[in-house]
């Protein structure tokens, strides 16, 4: 009797779900402006304890959210270092999708946990897993997608937000990378026809 419980649950614990495969992911948008407002980049399903960061973008806010995301999340904040870590030095914790913000242009990367895996030092510098940010999404709604930029583009992008661009005025050669752009606008290179 004994034995064929324990076969009973051997087979049933085969069919469960690895710990990897349970792990779920959420999104992470940093925000140009503070309380979470202005353009923002995203790095969407992102898995817990990667880094959300680009070295050649700061942010201001920053917030954690998806269909999953929980109140019990983790969210940890990192200053840049100087180094070559992306998500650089921790700074702050914050638990749940609240809006936290770090200052003018002062984080340079997110990271959340979920507080049911094991503890993690977090004061220390982090080279772990990194994923750049894969949306740009302009105050008005627009977005691009990032995953096809070069660094160079990504870098020339970035500066045209941050100098107060708007997806109006978007450069032509990123037209292509638009996901979203609302029915009743149209990029400024388009002939409007009457």
């Amino acid at each position: 009797m004994l034995s064929t419980i324990l076969a009973t649950v051997l087979t049933l614990a085969s069919f469960a779900p690895s710990a990897e495969a349970q792990s779920t992911t959420r999104i992470i948008t940093q925000y140009q402006g503070s309380g979470c407002t202005g353009s923002s980049i995203s790095c969407n399903q992102i898995r817990s304890g990667v880094c959300c960061g680009s070295n050649s973008r700061r942010f201001d806010s920053t917030r954690l959210t998806g269909p999953t995301a929980r109140s019990t999340d983790e969210v940890f904040i990192y200053l840049p270092s100087g180094g070559s870590s992306t998500c650089g030095t921790f700074t702050q914790f914050i638990r749940g999708s609240r809006c936290v913000g770090e200052g003018p242009g002062g984080a340079s990367g997110t990271r959340w946990y979920d507080q049911s895996l094991a503890r993690r030092d977090v004061a220390e510098q982090s080279e772990e897993e990194c994923q750049k940010p894969d949306e740009l999404t302009f105050a008005d709604g627009v977005s691009l997608d990032l995953t096809g930029l070069s660094d160079a583009e990504e870098e020339e992008l970035f500066a045209f937000v941050d100098a107060g661009g708007e997806s109006g005025d978007l450069p032509n050669h990123f037209v292509k990378f638009v996901k979203q752009m609302k029915p009743y606008q149209s990029h400024p290179s388009e002939e409007v026809r009457r």
